[in-house]
């Protein structure tokens, strides 16, 4: 992955996410890094097929009531303008539409307060994906994981404490012993011979 490519997946994930929304940016002396995250934001999404944009929507029952309303109010306010001008207005392309929309609900999204620690990721977009359709597209892209087929990888972020036959091939007992040891050399209330006796047990008997 070459610098470029990192570095958007840097500045794009960083304003999206509802944890953070660029706070590091929004510092004075990093003026200069919000105006270059969210111009890399808006040339991101401006590289996006249409098609791609309507699929995301129609899965949400948005894309064609969005555009149909905004042809809609295009051409009443075209048909209000009428009299005033008198050079020929061009119909504002599906493209140039949902850029509009993209930059609208980001700026609504980075006015709103960041979640904090205690907030469920999954509640938030459940609640909000409706609001920012466009910028819930952009937690698919940049902010979600793939799903796995092993258990390990698609339960982890459910799984309330290492101590589980599902997260290590290691005997439940293994681990527990283990965590033991950590703690005694956290400590400082271990033997080197008792803990090497340990280790050489749970190594003939574990795998």
């Amino acid at each position: 992955m070459d610098d470029k490519i990192r570095n958007e997946k840097f500045y794009n994930s960083y304003i999206i996410d509802p944890f953070y929304k660029g706070l590091m940016f929004k510092n004075p002396t990093w003026e200069k890094g919000w105006k270059t995250s969210i111009d890399t934001l808006n040339q991101h999404f401006s590289r996006l097929p249409v098609s791609y944009i309507e699929n995301h929507l129609e899965s949400l029952n948005l894309s064609q009531s969005l555009y149909q309303n905004q042809n809609q109010n295009q051409n009443q306010n075209q048909n209000q303008n009428h009299n005033k001008k008198s050079n020929k207005t061009q119909k504002e392309s599906k493209m140039e539409y949902y850029s509009r929309l993209f930059s609208s609900e980001l700026d609504e999204f980075l006015n709103r307060d960041r979640l904090s620690r205690e907030d469920d990721i999954k509640s938030f977009w459940s609640v909000n994906k409706y609001t920012f359709p466009i910028i819930y597209l952009y937690q698919y892209i940049y902010m979600s994981i793939p799903a796995s087929n092993i258990t390990l990888e698609r339960y982890f972020s459910d799984l309330p404490d290492i101590k589980t036959k599902n997260q290590s091939a290691l005997k439940f007992e293994t681990i527990q012993v283990l965590l033991l040891i950590r703690n005694w050399y956290n400590y400082g209330n271990f033997h080197h011979s008792t803990t090497t006796s340990i280790l050489n047990h749970m190594m003939d008997n574990d795998i």
